[in-house]
């Protein structure tokens, strides 16, 4: 299967003001980067209303990415649509961000008649925020798992019959595609849901000198989407860790 890994580049804290609020009026570079998707930071283009609330404590979340629709690499269903996934940052380990429906996280898919062209502004209770990582590009790569054994990976009895070797074949980094890795258990995978990617808290080349987000001790956080007919696909976000 193919698995997309992103090429990124940190926005330094003194110019992530100028360089966010200009972010929807450039065009993407020569690479075929996208100037709408981005780690960390603030969302661009949502609504102030829209920004989530966490249902433990109460608090604004914290943005974890906001990915755009691609055919192959993304399929949100829609051109300029995108995918916003966030999480509680306020007192980590205290709210369940962990949980795929506790309401401690959020991820969900905007259309692209709802976004605007500015940076959304942050809440007035200051939830922690990430160093802005901007993505500037995908690069396609291939793991050798067969379609066939996508479902595979999906549970823990099929994931245990299978040899080390086709377990160990998908790639623990952050990525869009392929299959997830699981530091814990493949039964969590939501039924009826695709894995649409995962953001790897130890991946040093997605999060460069820069604190990754917290999912716990070494943790992978996973994407999972439903399709629903004539609109916009459901997301699910959570994590595991050692």
């Amino acid at each position: 299967m193919r698995w997309f890994a992103p090429v990124v580049r940190l926005v330094p804290p003194e110019r992530s003001g100028g360089i966010m609020g200009r972010l929807f009026g450039r065009r993407p570079g020569p690479s075929g980067g996208s100037a709408f998707e981005h780690f960390g930071g603030v969302p661009l283009g949502l609504a102030p209303d829209r920004w989530p609330h966490c249902a433990d404590c109460g608090k604004s979340q914290s943005l974890l990415a906001q990915l755009k629709h691609h055919a192959e690499r993304l399929d949100l269903g829609g051109e300029g649509r995108v995918l916003l996934v966030f999480q509680c940052g306020h007192d980590p380990g205290m709210c369940e961000s962990w949980d795929q429906l506790a309401g401690a996280n959020a991820a969900f898919v905007v259309e692209a008649s709802e976004l605007t062209q500015f940076p959304t502004p942050v809440p007035d209770d200051n939830p922690p925020l990430d160093p802005a990582i901007e993505i500037v590009d995908w690069i396609a790569h291939e793991d050798g798992i067969p379609e066939s054994e996508r479902a595979s990976f999906m549970g823990d009895a099929s994931l245990s019959a299978m040899t080390d070797e086709q377990r160990e074949r998908p790639v623990a980094a952050t990525r869009l595609g392929s299959v997830p890795v699981w530091i814990q258990n493949a039964d969590e995978a939501p039924a009826g849901w695709r894995f649409a990617g995962q953001l790897d808290s130890t991946d040093q080349v997605t999060y460069p000198g820069v604190s990754a987000p917290n999912f716990g001790d070494s943790g992978i956080a996973y994407l999972f989407l439903r399709d629903r007919p004539d609109n916009l696909p459901e997301a699910r976000m959570f994590w595991q860790c050692c």
